[in-house]
């Protein structure tokens, strides 16, 4: 058989497998349309973030006030001036899994309808509140989940199948909607745990706030899990000084203290090392992104862009045909 022969073959391959499949492409979610995790410490800035996000729609299960200022996200439930939770539509409610199954439809449908003006992604804050909601839900509804007839605790559920099916719940609602297209983000608290070891009196590391078994099942669903981190930092700014004659001096400083939020997403060596285990990048990107007050999420999505293009250079490409 001759070259011209094998090479005719090879692209009459190639266009059959074009009819069931693609490739030959570059194919990297934007930030908006990533399946990402989230961790950090209580009051660290996850919320914050997210907030910043102007094309996102965020389940507010913690029910927490708005943190970034004019908050461009779609927040919902709400609050009122009473600290409340409330509907656009039905006003006042009380929070449960059921409503939030019903948002989850609303928004399953708006993706098939494909409404023109509807979110790209979508954030859970947090995973903590959600594990808190869907538990009376389960018990309620233990015979049409198949786990045998209503019960009013878990541990009436033999075999720990009841947790299994809070842990699904939650899991087939991040899933559900990034199959649907959405970019989703989901939100988990952090903690710092001490526990005794041969070598040392005692030994404090970062760790998650759900069980090992929750944990194993939701790590592999994410392309992207990153860390949000606060510390105070000291900056100082010179002071220009002369003499009455004019002859410059040393300067003074004006030190202040300022809070700085940052997104690690891989480790260096000098972080904590139960980091590691905790967080992951799909694709090459700084270990530490600079999270500034203002339009932190724009930050992020610049990093997040520049590192990909290193990766494709054809993500650059199709950037520069769409300005």
């Amino acid at each position: 058989m001759s070259q011209h022969q094998t090479l005719a073959v090879g692209q009459e391959k190639l266009q059959e497998y074009e009819s069931i499949g693609f490739q030959g492409r570059d194919m990297i979610p934007p930030p908006e349309g990533l399946c990402a995790l989230i961790l950090g410490m209580s009051n660290s800035g996850k919320s914050y973030f997210l907030q910043s996000c102007q094309n996102t729609f965020v389940f507010n299960l913690d029910l927490s006030s708005t943190v970034y200022p004019g908050c461009p996200a779609n927040i919902w439930p709400g609050l009122d001036e009473g600290g409340r939770p409330i509907d656009p539509v039905h006003g006042i409610i009380t929070l449960d899994w059921p409503r939030i199954l019903e948002k989850k439809a609303t928004l399953l449908s708006m993706a098939a309808d494909q409404w023109p003006k509807r979110p790209r992604t979508v954030a859970i804050d947090s995973t903590n509140s959600a594990l808190r909601l869907v538990v009376p839900y389960v018990c309620e509804n233990a015979p049409s989940l198949g786990l045998g007839s209503a019960v009013v605790n878990l541990k009436q559920i033999a075999h720990g199948g009841g947790w299994d099916a809070c842990y699904t719940q939650i899991i087939n609602l991040v899933t559900d909607l990034r199959n649907a297209g959405y970019g989703v983000y989901l939100t988990l608290h952090l903690v710092n745990k001490i526990i005794q070891t041969e070598d040392q009196p005692t030994k404090e590391f970062i760790d998650v706030t759900i069980t090992d078994n929750f944990w194993s099942r939701l790590f592999p669903i994410f392309e992207l899990i990153g860390a949000v981190f606060s510390r105070r930092e000291v900056i100082s700014t010179p002071i220009p000084r002369t003499t009455p004659d004019g002859k410059p001096l040393p300067p003074t400083y004006d030190k202040q203290v300022v809070k700085k939020r940052y997104l690690i997403v891989d480790p260096g060596p000098q972080t904590d090392t139960t980091l590691h285990r905790l967080v992951k990048p799909r694709i090459a990107m700084p270990g530490e992104i600079e999270l500034p007050a203002k339009d932190p999420w724009g930050t992020f999505t610049k990093t997040y862009m520049e590192a990909a293009t290193i990766r494709t250079p054809s993500l650059q490409e199709k950037s520069n045909d769409a300005t």
